[in-house]
């Protein structure tokens, strides 16, 4: 008589199990930082040309002349301090040419946002980033396509930060981990109560025949 009292545990014990596992994915993200692609925005051969007339003047007119506004933010709930970063986030980017980079926005304003080029490689130093700290670099380049895969790869080494996260929307993680555990929930209460009831009649069944 005590089995239909255990799957009663179990469809309890498969419920909770999820959401732990959805509070412990969050408490992973403690420490954060995010980079997506805002914009990408084409301008003129002819503004090339007159802007940039010292850089790359045997490149093709062929080229796309682009500029990318690339979003960084401290999405966790944890401070990045500066001894944090073991190497600087190192943008290696899939271009012709890097004509300028320049940063367009920091929150706070203040921020102290040190980056400079070499070659297709955008390097940003150290910088304190509290939580939800951001800045946007553009970086004005030369490419073959106009496509949205401009960054090749992201390399950096900061303590607390396996991979920094390279993404459209910063939150979206947030949703897709409570989405899937919420999921897992309700297919294990669903699956537990068939096997709950299916046994529950059972017994039943010994119960009328005894």
């Amino acid at each position: 008589m005590k089995t239909p009292h255990i799957l009663a545990c179990f469809t309890v014990f498969g419920a909770i199990v999820p959401i732990i596992v959805f509070f412990f994915e969050l408490k992973l993200n403690d420490k954060e930082l995010s980079l997506n692609i805002e914009t990408i925005r084409s301008f003129s051969y002819d503004d090339f040309m007159k802007n940039y007339p010292d850089k790359c003047v045997s490149i093709s007119s062929s080229l796309y002349c682009l500029n990318v506004d690339i979003r960084v933010k401290n999405s966790g709930k944890k401070s990045i301090i500066v001894s944090d970063f073991q190497q600087p986030i190192k943008l290696t980017l899939n271009s012709e040419c890097i004509l300028e980079v320049e940063t367009v926005f920091a929150s706070p304003e203040n921020l102290p946002i040190v980056h400079h080029f070499d070659g297709d490689v955008v390097n940003i130093a150290a910088v304190l980033l509290n939580p939800s700290d951001t800045f946007v670099i553009r970086v004005s380049l030369l490419r073959e396509t106009n496509d949205v895969s401009v960054i090749s790869s992201i390399d950096s080494r900061i303590i607390g930060i396996k991979n920094i996260k390279f993404q459209h929307e910063i939150r979206d993680d947030f949703f897709t981990i409570f989405g899937v555990s919420v999921i897992i929930a309700f297919i294990s209460l669903f699956v537990n109560y068939l096997i709950y009831r299916k046994v529950f009649n059972r017994f039943s069944e010994i119960r009328c025949y005894r």
